[in-house]
């Protein structure tokens, strides 16, 4: 029980010291958060009975906020969703602190998503509707932060959502406001 108790102090103050810097003072590794749109895909009636489909390639929005602890600079940062991937470089990294990001994703890497009963194809459905799925994707993002003498991997995750739109073809929204 002693040996027991001795190894957990040792864990505990191994971990303290890791957590400290040369100064002895707590060194924050820093921040990233990762803000994204919703894209909106329209999609046109469908048959009963299908309750899966694919999805067309979506452009997603970024906005990522990185802050470095103290002492360190961003020096990369990168987005992959799926086999997708963006890369940026420390100048391609706004010194605001906030950078933006456009990635298409192609529909090949977008597995099929369900949609049971959505946008059927009925008599009585003229309503244009909408459906969100969530965490149709997840974007992982890292971002490293450094100097001459340290470097520190920050990581951040987030799903991604997709807005279904259900259309109404020209001719059957003209036969019914008549």
């Amino acid at each position: 029980m002693e040996m027991m108790l001795q190894f957990r102090t040792s864990i505990l103050i191994l971990t303290a010291v890791c957590c400290y810097d040369a100064a002895g003072q707590l060194m924050e590794p820093g921040t990233l958060s990762v803000d994204a749109d919703t894209p909106v895909v329209e999609i046109g009636k469908r048959s009963i009975g299908r309750n899966f489909m694919r999805l067309p390639s979506m452009d997603f929005k970024f906005v990522m906020e990185a802050h470095c602890a103290a002492g360190l600079a961003p020096k990369a940062m990168s987005l992959s969703i799926a086999d997708t991937r963006k890369s940026l470089a420390a100048e391609d990294i706004s010194a605001e602190s906030i950078t933006s990001i456009t990635l298409r994703i192609p529909a090949p890497q977008i597995g099929p998503v369900a949609v049971n009963g959505f946008c059927i194809d009925t008599e009585e459905s003229n309503e244009k509707e909408s459906l969100t799925l969530s965490s149709v994707l997840s974007v992982q993002a890292s971002l490293l932060c450094g100097n001459d003498a340290n470097s520190w991997m920050i990581y951040a995750s987030k799903s991604l959502d997709v807005t279904l739109l259900c259309t109404i073809p020209q001719d059957a929204q003209s036969a019914t406001s008549h």
